[in-house]
């Protein structure tokens, strides 16, 4: 709760499964216009794929129209985790304008190349285990 209270930017980096009661938990220290950048990945049934994003699901649970949330850093491979200029990974990102504007400025601050895919409403499509789930909904497993 002490960190929550004085960082700029909550990162939830959790298990999904763990998102919900940590939201609840925090919910008395997230104060208004607090940014929450949700990294949390789903993992996905192909027999059942939700039409809504885990950052939908986060926001509803924390209930916090004050907060602004981001979504980014969904699908980024641990050795593809290297700094500086000749390793600037794309960063795609999504989310209300203040936090996209803050997190874009934290991907730069790693070395990294920011890009904006827009709002909340476009958070679904990096959902990396979503792609898989509908591939193998649509093909089947090998």
């Amino acid at each position: 709760a002490w960190a929550v209270k004085r960082a700029s930017i909550v990162v939830l980096a959790v298990p999904f499964a763990a998102a919900g009661p940590l939201l609840a938990a925090l919910r008395p220290h997230l104060a208004q216009g607090k940014i929450i950048l949700d990294i949390t990945n789903p993992k996905y049934d192909s027999q059942m794929i939700e039409n809504i994003a885990a950052v939908d699901i986060n926001r509803a649970v924390l209930n916090s129209p004050e907060c602004q949330w981001a979504v980014a850093y969904k699908s980024v491979f641990s050795r593809a985790l290297q700094f500086g200029p000749d390793n600037a990974q794309m960063i795609d990102i999504c989310g209300d304008q203040d936090a996209r504007v803050a997190v874009a400025d934290l991907v730069r601050s790693h070395g990294w190349n920011p890009r904006v895919r827009g709002t909340l409403r476009e958070a679904i499509a990096l959902e990396p285990g979503r792609r898989v789930a509908q591939i193998t909904q649509m093909y089947g497993s090998s």
